[in-house]
């Protein structure tokens, strides 16, 4: 028996600090249902400046949920900073979410922006 925090390599390289391990594992945990732990774990990412995590961030905050399951307190000024930076790092479709959000159109007509399955 092994006494490691981690069952594969990718969670090993996540545990190691390899931001698209990382990543890959919150997505993964989304997924599985652990979807607290795999949103906090977006945020910290973003917060680092990973363009993909902060797409994700800003448009839950956006649409109030992610992956239609882990429901977030819309937030506005959060889902505009999220997504400028992401949009500086040159990512289209934080730069469509912008856009949406200037022409004000209603919530109801944004598209959930999904990078994984």
């Amino acid at each position: 028996m092994n006494n490691y925090d981690w069952n594969t390599e990718e969670e090993w390289l996540a545990a190691n600090g390899n931001v698209e391990a990382r990543f890959n594992v919150a997505v993964r945990e989304i997924k599985d249902g652990e979807l607290k732990e795999g949103f906090s774990t977006l945020v910290e990412l973003a917060d680092e400046g990973h363009e993909i995590s902060q797409l994700q961030v800003g448009s839950a905050y956006l649409l109030g949920h992610i992956n239609e399951t882990y429901y977030v307190k819309r937030d506005v000024k959060k889902a505009k900073k999220y997504l400028n930076k992401s949009a500086k790092q040159g990512n289209k479709y934080a730069k469509m979410n912008l856009k949406s959000m200037k022409e004000d159109l209603p919530i109801s007509d944004y598209k959930p922006t999904r990078c994984y399955g």
